[in-house]
């Protein structure tokens, strides 16, 4: 066997491999806030997909409400996070606020450190 058959006989192989699962465990859900099609596994079929975001100081003031009414329904907040030089923990400046903002738009909170 010659090297490019060789080659395209890998190819056909890895595509195989990579496709086959895809056919047989994926499904298709669709994001009302994306307007988006998500292929998932299969096993998560009756599953919802939950809108979120990821927020720190780096946003700085955040329309708590107009989060809300853009469909968020959930905010990941960083609390803190791990100074680069000293290795230090440090509070986010905005932690507290977008907390206590957050949850009195009806947003779902979720802290985390960085």
């Amino acid at each position: 066997m010659n090297i490019k058959k060789k080659i395209l006989f890998i190819c056909i192989i890895v595509i195989t491999i990579c496709t086959i699962p895809k056919l047989i465990y994926a499904s298709t859900i669709s994001s009302s806030y994306t307007q988006g099609s998500y292929i998932i596994n299969s096993k998560f079929d009756n599953s919802t997909i939950k809108n979120a975001i990821d927020v720190s100081s780096h946003q700085g003031e955040i329309d708590w409400e107009a989060v809300k009414a853009d469909g968020i329904e959930i905010a990941f907040i960083r609390v803190g996070y791990r100074g680069f030089l000293t290795g230090n923990l440090a509070v986010d400046s905005y932690a507290i606020k977008n907390l206590v903002n957050a949850n009195a738009a009806g947003i779902k909170i979720g802290a985390y450190i960085f």
